[in-house]
């Protein structure tokens, strides 16, 4: 059973929160520890009232197709001066054991966004399409993708 199966709490506008309601909620659930994770990301490019934060993919619509988030980003992307722009991604991991919080992971990642981004899809993960890594010159995907096939 994947936690996706199960039953969880409303989101809210913070990663850290909906982290720790997944992990509470599907943990009570089942008799197993629970791993739940979710993201933030702040974009240099866009002003705080339009910033994503935790509402990543529901900052598109209720419940966004990954080629619709591609989409909604790349529309932004697009419309600037250079095509780039800066972000930084959050990420919350939390893991429960019977409605109790065990613990708490918090990574911060800079990335580099550019338009227009990989032709390469990773389900579930759209906007890993569009970070961009400077210092190999190419998207973050096609690297990883050519490096392991």
């Amino acid at each position: 059973m994947f936690l996706n199966e199960l039953k969880t709490a409303e989101e809210s506008d913070s990663a850290k929160e909906n982290a720790i309601q997944k992990a509470i909620v599907a943990s009570s659930q089942v008799n197993i520890p629970v791993l739940s994770t979710d993201e933030s990301m702040s974009l240099s490019f866009l002003k705080d009232e339009e910033q994503p934060k935790a509402r990543i993919k529901r900052i598109v619509n209720d419940n966004p197709t990954d080629e619709e988030m591609i989409e909604y980003y790349l529309k932004i992307l697009e419309k600037l001066e250079n095509k780039t722009g800066f972000g930084i991604i959050e990420t919350y991991s939390v893991i429960a054991y019977k409605s109790e919080v065990c613990d708490i992971l918090y990574e911060k990642d800079k990335c580099f966004f550019k338009y227009p981004g990989s032709k390469i899809l990773i389900i579930g993960r759209p906007l890993a399409s569009l970070i961009y890594y400077k210092v190999i010159g190419e998207v973050h995907y096609e690297r990883i993708f050519f490096n392991y096939r």
